[in-house]
């Protein structure tokens, strides 16, 4: 009787398991849409139910830039609203490692990436989370979502059109409607 070779069972198994997870649902359900706003300095932000931000232990890299900075280099940027929703039972994780790994495709074959995200911080001063435009962002930021709870990401684009697909790291591209 021969035995399987240790790289026999290690295939078996790698195709068993990817045949499971292919079966699973969606934990995620992604939406994307234009946030209308009248000026980034009176920026109204859509509501996210509470969710937690996980930062690694090494290196972070940020750079927020104000509202009037961003509104006279670029104008009236384009605000793109991602709903992210969790649609699983337990909480979930998914992550942005940076701005350069979102991407915003045109109709016209362009990819762009987002000028800013609009990233709540907790004061230590008010208790309450405070609403800045990060225009740098590194370092693995994971983000845990509770079961059945819808957060929202607003990325700036220089431009960003109905029907334009938007995908963050190796998410499934979301048409923007």
């Amino acid at each position: 009787m021969t035995r399987p070779s240790t790289l026999a069972i290690l295939a078996s198994a790698l195709f068993a398991t990817s045949a499971v997870c292919a079966q699973q649902p969606q934990k995620f359900q992604f939406t994307a849409s234009i946030w209308e706003y009248k000026s980034l300095c009176d920026f109204q932000d859509p509501v996210s139910t509470p969710f937690n931000v996980m930062l690694p232990q090494g290196y972070i890299s940020t750079t927020v830039t104000g509202c009037m900075d961003i509104e006279k280099e670029y104008g009236h940027a384009t605000a793109i609203r991602v709903l992210a929703k969790n649609a699983g039972a337990a909480g979930e994780t998914f992550q942005i490692e940076s701005l350069q790994e979102v991407h915003l495709r045109l109709s016209d074959g362009r990819t762009l990436t987002p000028i800013a995200i609009r990233w709540p911080w907790n004061s230590s001063f008010s208790n309450r989370p405070i609403f800045q435009f990060y225009t740098k962002l590194n370092g693995n930021w994971r983000i845990q979502i509770p079961a059945g709870a819808e957060i929202n990401l607003v990325f700036l684009f220089k431009e960003a059109p109905k029907g334009a697909s938007v995908q963050i790291g190796s998410m499934a591209p979301v048409t923007i409607r």
